[in-house]
């Protein structure tokens, strides 16, 4: 069910694929291998436990600690995909931000390949933001054209500029464009401090069809660390390695290829890092020689929370959850 309401709005192909591989079973499949690995640790522990006068070996506590903490691994790794998965089933948010003028109206039409965000010699064109998703190389980006920054009395540039500090909050990436031609400002020295403290940032060398006053070479000297890169929304150059670079800094350079299983689900996260943590608990229990039926209870609890995503442990709630978000009989 939770694959069929990702299939449903899928956005690109990868996030198609990626809802057709739930779908199909991989996720619960290469899940329902986990647990039959931990079920294996469970078995020996309980067999031992509930039959003693049958002799069954006693457990293996080396042999468990390499099986449990291989599974471990697998599933921080698993959890770890979790926001390339909610970018493929939500998209990004790529954030254009800066002065009035400077080309953020330019470069979002021209990233969208349409003539979406209006675009005038007057700065300040833009009051409110502008937002659209487009198909990056199968990368599903919302890209968001916001009003320019800077002091101003005017309310409606005000509003336009307390909408803009709402989508640098919320944003996945943020492109801080600055024009060649102009130089850098305070302002812009200021935004550029204060948004790479908390956000993944890169500077946009825009207009650089025009004379430079700014240059990428003093810009990577002056932010040390941060890219820069080199842009004309107006020629086209640079934004085949802008989209690139855009791509990579969101999913990876392997992202779209035969990529292992993701998960697109919060739920599925949460209950990853749950089982997670119970597994390091019977990790820490047979480090320190705890009581076999102890290391039981944790490792049943681990079981459960890998069950709430495989299906062998789904509360009534939890169905209700999900299904409720089918729009069934409207």
């Amino acid at each position: 069910a939770e694959a069929v309401i990702d299939l449903i709005p899928a956005q690109t192909a990868l996030a198609h694929r990626a809802a057709q591989e739930q779908l199909r079973g991989r996720l619960s499949g290469y899940l329902r291998e986990c647990e039959d690995r931990l079920l294996a640790v469970l078995a020996q522990i309980e067999a031992a436990l509930d039959y003693p006068e049958d002799e069954i070996p006693a457990l293996e506590r080396e042999e468990a600690m390499r099986t449990i903490a291989e599974v471990a691994g697998e599933l921080a790794d698993l959890a770890a995909q979790a926001e390339k998965g909610r970018i493929l089933r939500e998209a990004a948010t790529v954030v254009l931000a800066g002065k009035p003028n400077v080309g953020k109206s330019s470069l979002l039409n021209r990233l969208l390949n349409e003539e979406r965000a209006i675009v005038t010699p007057i700065p300040g064109t833009t009051r409110d933001f502008v937002a659209e998703v487009s198909n990056l190389r199968g990368l599903p980006v919302r890209l968001v054209d916001t009003a320019g920054l800077r002091e101003t009395s005017d309310p409606l540039e005000l509003e336009g500029v307390r909408r803009t500090r709402h989508w640098l909050e919320k944003a996945d990436l943020i492109l801080v464009v600055l024009d060649a031609a102009a130089g850098l400002s305070d302002e812009e020295e200021r935004l550029i401090t204060e948004v790479k403290a908390e956000k993944r940032m890169f500077i946009i060398l825009n207009k650089s069809d025009l004379p430079p006053r700014l240059t990428a070479a003093g810009l990577a000297e002056k932010f040390p660390g941060l890219p820069v890169l080199t842009v004309s929304a107006v020629s086209g150059e640079g934004l085949e390695t802008l989209q690139e670079k855009i791509r990579e800094e969101l999913a990876g350079k392997e992202f779209g290829r035969e990529h292992p299983v993701l998960v697109t689900s919060l739920r599925h996260k949460e209950a990853l890092e749950k089982a997670g943590r119970y597994l390091q608990d019977v990790l820490a229990g047979l480090r320190d020689g705890l009581s076999e039926d102890l290391l039981t209870v944790d490792l049943r609890a681990a079981l459960e929370a890998l069950g709430e995503i495989t299906g062998r442990t789904v509360s009534e709630e939890v169905i209700d959850a999900i299904f409720s978000r089918f729009c069934v009989g409207k």
